[in-house]
């Protein structure tokens, strides 16, 4: 496996075999190593640290142990108190080139002078700025010292900005940054996520706190801002009265995480302008975590055009979910929606043996007829986070005829495992796949739970099985399987030659007695099953290439079904070959 060093992990490592204390030897191996930094900075620099042990030369490194002839816990140290006009000179012609700066300082505690940029009259330069062509700025940590003087290195075309567990002090230098960059289109603010949660769960921490009027006044600061995403502990009401007003914002995100589901195309805004003292005039993306003790929508989003709707359901208890659904139901533009309801699993006691399972609260009460509100909507994409949600076929048909347009569907919790002892009590049948491939014609992204133990048998018309017309990906999340063989050529007969078996986190425990296959897990079953499946797809696609390539059947002398019938017996000959080089299962019996 090939190892790349960066430049600070070089000079280090060049420290370490020399003699503590030799100077003259480190400054020689510091100034070249810094010229092959600068050569090669381009576009993105994945730490500040980086560009700082560039300008400012930096101490032999003090190891205090060593643990197998290794160095331990380098201490790094920086001689300059600010950049000088040689810095300056050195540098610029390298750092018009930087778009992108990630300065994650949540791992390290280096003692870095503070970016005080020299005077841009003593140099000449009209506009001063250290980065003039810096586009994204992701922020992560709580190193104040050197965000007091950041908003000089910004540029006022800075367009993205990320702010991830910042200090109190950084919250009250926000408004430099934010009056010098009035260019902004999208703007992050997330306290610690961990802290939060300790907050939420009433623990006595001392949380970052910024006043509701202090961070309503930063918003009249943003008025390009099209995306903003923030903690829900910063949204008062004063917060989200002024972000009600912004012009352009089209996507609002009030969750606690910086990683959210992924990004839906936003409709354009009506030709219409909007009326005066209207809110929210522009938005088309919404993303809420719903509070425990309220979980509803507030009434200021309802009147809102919005196309795409995150919602963050999870709950104690899930009394209130089915209230919830026909508040969704109001948003008459919806296209597309993704629900989290994750709830607590409770364990099922049986008498006289204790905890047999655990079962999860939201099996008790979520069914398809609770649904149905939502079944008024023109919905392209719809994703419920349940344990598991179990269709009849008639349910099926009702919902793809409601929604015809659909593309994609979840109904579990994608790469979640189960917890241990955790026994399903309803699922699909894996057949019911086909019902899905008959009715939702455009469905190009499914993810279901089923039930794998029992596959139809297979087909001797291959043409019958293929339901599916334009799948494109199949997440069957590590359903329980008897004969993963068996599973992998039903698959292969149904889906389409382009479709991607995807292969997510199934459950963790071991499936000795459950599948028959010592030492396995469901999450290694449907790996193999992946990779029997990926090699019939491969098959699948040769046999369609050798049918367009067939020359006309007048000029052979053939039939066009002997044609027909010669490359299919091929094709299953050419499958049993593939599962006698990849069969991974020792257990499995009976012929293919």
């Amino acid at each position: 496996m090939q190892r790349f060093w960066t430049i600070n992990e070089l000079v280090s490592g060049t420290f370490a075999f020399l003699e503590q204390g030799d100077l003259f030897r480190c400054a020689l191996v510091s100034k070249c190593l810094s010229e092959l930094a600068l050569d090669s900075l381009y576009r993105e620099i994945d730490r500040l640290f980086n560009i700082l042990s560039i300008l400012s030369p930096i101490s032999p490194p003090t190891y205090a142990s060593h643990y197998n002839g290794f160095p331990r816990n380098p201490i790094v140290t920086f001689d300059k108190q600010s950049f000088s006009e040689d810095d300056w000179v050195r540098f610029q012609k390298y750092a018009r080139r930087v778009r992108k700066l990630d300065c994650n300082w949540a791992q390290n505690e280096y003692n870095i002078p503070p970016l005080s940029g020299p005077d841009p009259r003593s140099f000449n330069i009209p506009y001063f700025a250290l980065f003039p062509h810096l586009k994204i700025l992701r922020w992560t940590g709580r190193h104040s010292m050197v965000f007091q003087d950041m908003h000089v290195a910004l540029p006022a075309s800075l367009k993205e900005l990320t702010l991830q567990a910042p200090s109190s002090i950084i919250l009250d230098q926000l408004h430099r940054v934010l009056q010098r960059c009035l260019k902004l289109e999208s703007v992050t603010l997330l306290l610690d996520y961990l802290e939060v949660c300790m907050l939420e769960d009433e623990y006595d921490y001392n949380l970052p706190s910024i006043d509701d009027n202090k961070l309503s006044m930063l918003m009249t600061f943003m008025p390009y801002v099209k995306e903003l995403h923030l903690t829900p502990l910063l949204v008062a009401a004063e917060t989200l009265k002024s972000i009600s007003r912004l012009p352009s914002l089209t996507s609002l995100k009030v969750v606690p995480w910086s990683s959210l589901p992924r990004k839906f195309p936003l409709t354009p805004p009506s030709l219409s302008p909007p009326s005066e003292g209207s809110t929210f005039p522009a938005l088309r993306e919404l993303c809420l975590r719903l509070p425990r003790d309220s979980p509803s929508i507030p009434e200021c989003y309802t009147a809102c055009p919005i196309t795409s709707l995150w919602l963050d359901a999870d709950q104690d208890s899930a009394e209130d979910f089915p209230t919830l659904l026909p508040e969704i139901a109001q948003f008459r533009h919806l296209r597309y929606l993704v629900i989290m309801l994750l709830t607590h699993h409770t364990p099922i006691i049986v008498p006289n043996e204790g905890p047999s399972h655990f079962q999860s609260d939201s099996e008790q009460y979520l069914t398809f007829d609770m649904l149905r509100p939502l079944l008024s909507l023109s919905l392209v994409t719809f994703e419920v986070f349940v344990d598991r949600l179990a269709l009849l076929e008639h349910e099926i048909e009702e919902m793809a005829y409601s929604w015809p347009s659909l593309e994609a569907l979840s109904l579990c919790i994608p790469d979640v495992p189960f917890p241990e002892s955790s026994v399903p009590h309803k699922s699909m049948p894996i057949s019911s796949l086909e019902v899905f491939g008959r009715h939702c014609h455009n469905l190009k992204q499914l993810r279901i739970y089923v039930d794998a133990t029992v596959v139809p048998p297979r087909s001797d018309n291959v043409a019958e099985r293929h339901v599916f017309d334009c799948l494109q990906q199949l997440d069957l999340w590590g359903s329980k399987v008897n004969k993963p063989r068996d599973v992998a050529l039903y698959l292969a007969e149904i889906l389409p030659r382009d479709c991607e078996l995807v292969r997510s986190e199934g459950w963790t425990y071991e499936c000795e007695e459950l599948f028959g296959l010592t030492g396995y897990t469901v999450s290694d079953v449907w790996d193999d099953i992946g990779l029997l499946f990926a090699g019939m797809q491969s098959l699948k696609s040769e046999v369609f290439d050798r049918l367009s390539q067939i020359s006309p059947c007048e000029e052979r002398n053939l039939e066009p079904i002997d044609d027909v019938f010669r490359l299919q017996s091929t094709a299953k000959k050419s499958v049993m070959a593939i599962e006698h080089l990849l069969n991974p299962f020792p257990k499995a019996e009976g012929p293919l």
